[in-house]
């Protein structure tokens, strides 16, 4: 998207300034975008459990429904 995010040090001050303490991946070379043939960004991958990918969003706005699917995978695994 811009320079500033493909930059480490600009990822690691912005993870810190924001407190994100989940592992961040800089895919400079496009090896897990072209895996998963992404052409938005952002983009979520959610896997349940078993690594089974149970859902993929890829573009700004629909977070209600990304939480929704993030609660009910997480129900699931709690069963």
């Amino acid at each position: 998207r811009s320079e500033a995010d493909q930059d480490l040090n600009e990822v690691r001050h912005a993870a810190k300034e924001y407190k994100i303490s989940e592992p961040i991946l800089v895919d400079n070379d496009h090896t897990l975008t072209n895996q998963f043939k992404n052409r938005y960004v952002p983009a979520y991958y959610l896997f349940d459990a078993s690594g089974k990918l149970r859902h993929r969003h890829s573009g700004s706005g629909g977070l209600q429904i990304l939480q929704k699917r993030i609660s009910r995978i997480l129900n699931e695994t709690e069963k």
